[in-house]
């Protein structure tokens, strides 16, 4: 008999739901912080490789530079610069990624951006060693892009 109610019980909570439907979203597959900081390696691997297609790709349509020495009006500026830089000097970047915190749609990340060119002897030397604040979004159709950058000066204790 016992058997019996519990069966009739689990028919009434069954037909007393109806046609309503509890739906669980699934635990998120990607960790947004680590997608970011995958953009940030993909980005630095571009610049190295020299694929200046990839490299556009990774910057907003309205992506702002604060940079008191450099300042470009438009995306195609930016990029004939970044081209003519880095086939130019023969550039080679390093970043070591200090901080990456990300949402659903925007990101950031404090980065220490070194670069490095070969000289006359074709030793590679530090020519440009100083942290940078970058502001990521999401977009329908990429992961992340960068937004905006901020370089800035770290004062030693």
């Amino acid at each position: 008999m016992h058997l019996k109610n519990s069966f009739f019980c689990f028919l009434l909570v069954l037909f007393s739901c109806g046609t309503k439907k509890i739906v669980v979203a699934p635990p998120p597959t990607t960790n947004v912080w680590q997608s970011l900081e995958d953009q940030i390696n993909r980005f630095i691997g571009c610049l190295n490789e020299r694929d200046f297609d990839c490299v556009a790709a990774c910057y907003a349509e309205d992506f702002a530079s604060f940079n008191p020495l450099v300042h470009f009006e438009t995306k195609a500026a930016l990029m004939e610069s970044i081209r003519k830089n880095y086939t130019e000097n023969n550039y080679r970047l390093e970043v070591q990624i200090g901080e990456v915190d990300a949402g659903q749609e925007h990101g950031h990340a404090i980065l220490r951006w070194k670069m490095f060119a070969k000289n006359d002897r074709l030793e590679e030397e530090l020519v440009y060693d100083k942290m940078n604040f970058t502001v990521w979004k999401r977009t329908p159709t990429t992961d992340w892009q960068l937004s905006r950058m901020l370089f800035f000066l770290v004062e030693k204790q």
